[in-house]
């Protein structure tokens, strides 16, 4: 019976002691495989491939952005040939929230804020709504309420543009213009906006204060004598009414307090009219939904107007702001093959464009296309970040940093695409894209 139990206990013992060192060592493993993760994270694969042209025009600006996913981001800076990155590994994983405006989207998201504005063509109260947003979660929520005197020509009357176009902050401050059509008379203008809080409620709306203001068509005059409001911009500490009217691109510059600081006009600058009414024809007309791309160290507004018989073809208008408006660069390209193609939906963060010294400069991210039928909304696509740059409206340069986002998404490449479905945690994206002067920092 002693030796029984003696050799029970030594063998008690044994496995009991020997969990340790196995413990030890499934430990020891999985440090070393998540040291290994993090390494390879951290020395991501990018490289730089000149593909076309001097890439000298490349000396002196500096390329930036960001691939996310919801495990980890990692920052880049493409000066040259030469390029760093920095991967942070977030502590959980994170819902990876990225702006998409969509042609008559509710939103507008302007860093941090959130604006939705309501109101009808037939009524003069118009309700800009402000959220302040931390992720998806609303941290505040504000109100203004704006009395703007026009009125519709007829029950056809349609805005210029989505109403969130007429959004536009300095600092704390937020600034508003509705975004009237040509079939519009009275008047309009540029407004200061007094927000209540929702978050408690507020029972009265602070006063909106209009510091800038201008005639519509004149009632009865003739339906070409009618303005398009377009949008109204912020660059700095200077705000942009951007009009449309005898088919002209009309371009006005005020500061924060409605001194108007400059003006300029892009003529043959045909829009395609919002009345479906409207039988004119022209040879070429401008989408009136467009991109601005803000560059503060430059003082530019850089805006994107999309063909009516392309929406791959852009017209880049460039205007500089440093003394008063002056129109520096006027370019047309389109990026578009039958082999690649860009997200045309307007993300923010999904390209950039910028004007320096006399070149324009394109980054954006540009889709290789798998199934032509399904070309627009294909998830499989691989992605490719080019940058493009324009001298006097001709392509000097191209080139695309190589990376390995595209593992992410390879192994869908022969899969259905009614089986794929793109989770933003684990496909990373490229987000916050830049382009500016390079800098000493």
């Amino acid at each position: 019976m002693n030796r029984n139990f003696t050799f029970k206990q030594m063998l008690f013992s044994v496995k009991r002691h020997a969990a340790l060192p196995c413990l030890v060592a499934a430990l020891t493993l999985i440090i070393t495989i998540g040291a290994s993760i993090i390494a390879g994270k951290n020395n991501a694969y990018m490289q730089v491939e000149h593909i076309t042209g001097d890439s000298s025009v490349l000396n002196g600006i500096q390329i930036s952005g960001k691939i996310i996913d919801g495990y980890h981001k990692t920052s880049f800076s493409w000066e040259g040939s030469k390029v760093t990155n920095k991967t942070t590994i977030h502590p959980s994983v994170e819902m990876v929230t990225f702006y998409r405006y969509i042609n008559g989207d509710i939103k507008q998201r302007i860093q941090d804020l959130a604006f939705s504005v309501s109101g009808s063509p037939y009524q003069r109260e118009f309700l800009i709504t402000k959220e302040k947003l931390k992720g998806f979660k609303t941290l505040q929520r504000d109100e203004a309420l704006v009395d703007i005197p026009i009125l519709a020509d007829s029950y056809d009357s349609t805005f210029a543009n989505p109403l969130e176009y007429g959004v536009a902050t300095i600092g704390d401050d937020v600034f508003f213009t509705l975004a009237t059509s040509k079939l519009y008379t009275g008047s309009n203008g540029i407004y200061k906006l007094g927000f209540k809080s929702t978050m408690p409620y507020m029972q009265d709306y602070p006063e909106s204060e209009q510091f800038v203001s201008f005639d519509l068509k004149p009632q009865g005059a003739a339906l070409e004598k009618g303005i398009n409001v377009l949008g109204l911009e912020a660059v700095n500490d200077k705000l942009i009414l951007i009009l449309e009217q005898n088919n002209e691109l009309h371009l006005r510059v005020f500061n924060a307090y409605g001194k108007q600081l400059g003006k300029t006009i892009v003529p043959h600058f045909n829009l395609m009219d919002p009345n479906p009414n409207d039988a004119s024809s022209s040879e070429h007309k401008y989408n009136q939904l467009y991109e601005a791309f803000r560059n503060k160290e430059e003082q530019q507004l850089i805006l994107a107007f999309s063909s009516d018989h392309s929406i791959a073809s852009k017209t880049y208008i460039t205007l500089d702001l440093s003394q008063g408006a002056t129109i520096v660069d006027k370019t047309t390209f389109s990026n578009t093959t039958e082999k690649m193609q860009e997200d045309y939906a307007l993300y923010t963060g999904k390209r950039h464009a910028a004007f320096i010294k006399g070149k324009l400069y394109y980054v954006a991210e540009i889709k290789e296309i798998i199934a032509p039928e399904m070309r627009h909304i294909d998830q499989r696509q691989i992605s490719h970040l080019l940058v493009y740059v324009y001298e006097k409206n001709k392509l000097v340069y191209e080139g695309e940093l190589m990376t390995n986002i595209n593992d992410d998404r390879i192994m869908w490449k022969n899969f259905n695409q009614s089986s794929f479905s793109i989770d933003e945690r684990e496909h990373r994206s490229f987000q916050s894209l830049n382009l500016r002067r390079q800098t000493n920092d």
